[in-house]
């Protein structure tokens, strides 16, 4: 699974933060920007703005002068660095206080008191938007029978994670430690259930940037004590759903190891796992889920 290096992007941030705040005290009392002047920066970024663009204003802009750019989605909030690598920015700059930004600009746009900076992306990162396994809310799982939800699992967990009203205890969702092929794998437990099926739900992701695409990585395994003690353990199942269409499963047998699969996801709509098996005893069943944005030839 990709990881993000966390310690460089907390320095960064405070940095980040630490100049903003510098800028806020420069705005001082300058003029406030006109209507037109907004509105002629929204037009502006309508003419070239792309799918899957990040939209960053100034946090010199009164909240008075936001609302002159209508319904454009943009934040004061500076993306990480890795954003830079995969996402087209355009920032929305007063010219007199410009925001100083290391990445390289590819273009700026004139507006009289206001300029748009754009920053293109150089499209080889391969980018995580999501993980199952710190993902996890009241909303990711459910149980089903026969095709009818029996429990939403909603139920807060004294050891973590949200257990499922009605159901088995160890029907549970949970961030878990399990032994899997002689190591320690930090994974969401998934137990099956052999008179339904547990469901993990994906939330929908946004549109990527032309050239890139959004794709699933699903992972399961079980604790190696399950395999070596349960000669005649039963397989389990994962069915990668979505808009109603099967797009792939992993089957994991009675075996030491992970089974994992690669699948393309479309934008829009959300994702759900469905975890069966003909027989659940001692079926301590491994999940993880992390879903990509990679290069449109990345393999």
């Amino acid at each position: 699974m990709v990881a993000i290096p966390r310690g460089s992007l907390i320095a960064g941030a405070i940095i980040v933060v630490a100049a903003l705040d510098t800028f806020v005290a420069a705005r001082g009392n300058s003029d406030e920007l006109s209507k037109e002047e907004m509105s002629r920066a929204r037009e502006a970024i309508e003419k070239i703005e792309k799918p899957g663009d990040i939209l960053v204003h100034s946090p010199l802009f009164r909240m008075t002068e936001l609302q002159s750019l209508g319904d454009v989605p943009s934040t004061p909030t500076i993306p990480k660095p890795e954003m830079f690598r995969s996402r087209r920015i355009i920032l929305i700059d007063r010219t007199a206080h410009p925001i100083y930004l290391s990445q390289v600009v590819k273009e700026t746009i004139a507006l009289g008191e206001l300029q748009l900076r754009v920053y293109e992306p150089d499209g080889s990162i391969d980018l995580p938007l999501y993980s199952l396994y710190n993902g996890i809310t009241p909303s990711t799982m459910r149980v089903e029978r026969n095709n009818t939800i029996t429990s939403r699992c909603t139920a807060t967990r004294a050891e973590g994670g949200y257990s499922c009203p009605g159901e088995p205890e160890w029907l549970y969702v949970a961030q878990r430690t399990l032994k899997i092929d002689n190591q320690d794998a930090t994974c969401v437990w998934a137990h099956p259930t052999s008179s339904g099926a547990i469901v993990f739900e994906i939330p929908a992701q946004t549109p990527p940037p032309a050239g890139r695409r959004l794709v699933l990585e699903v992972s399961g395994g079980f604790n190696d004590d399950a395999v070596k003690t349960t000669s005649d353990g039963a397989a389990v199942r994962t069915e990668i759903l979505q808009n109603g269409a099967n797009k792939g499963s992993i089957l994991v047998p009675n075996r030491v190891g992970f089974v994992s699969t690669r699948v393309n996801i479309a934008p829009n709509a959300p994702v759900e796992l469905k975890t069966t098996t003909p027989h659940d005893g001692r079926r301590h069943y491994c999940l993880n889920a992390e879903l990509l944005e990679l290069a449109e030839d990345a393999k």
